[in-house]
């Protein structure tokens, strides 16, 4: 799967989106991996409704052992840092308003 999103990352078809803000809707084992790909190129909102697995997240933890965590860590790190790309986490719906849905 992480050769297809890098994949899909790389294409230069996908430049549009940088100006946008996505938006991966439940943090599995297909979500958590996708959320980390997409937040070292994007600005991503990791959603959950576990508010316990979320708070895991932002201190750099995976209970699920499906993230990698030094992408993780390198994604949030990047959130910090710029207001235009990198991963953050929330189990607050109303966060999710200005972002497209993955």
């Amino acid at each position: 799967m992480r050769s297809s999103v890098r994949t899909i990352l790389s294409n230069k078809n996908c430049s549009m989106l940088s100006q946008k803000k996505i938006a991966v809707i439940g943090l599995g084992y297909v979500g958590l991996p996708l959320a980390i790909e997409f937040g070292k190129k994007y600005k991503v909102l990791g959603f959950d409704i576990n508010n316990d697995q979320i708070e895991e997240l932002k201190s750099g933890k995976d209970r699920t052992n499906e993230a990698d965590l030094e992408g993780l860590q390198f994604a949030m790190t990047l959130s910090n840092q710029s207001d235009k790309l990198g991963l953050r986490f929330s189990s607050v719906i109303d966060e999710l308003m200005g972002f497209i849905f993955l």
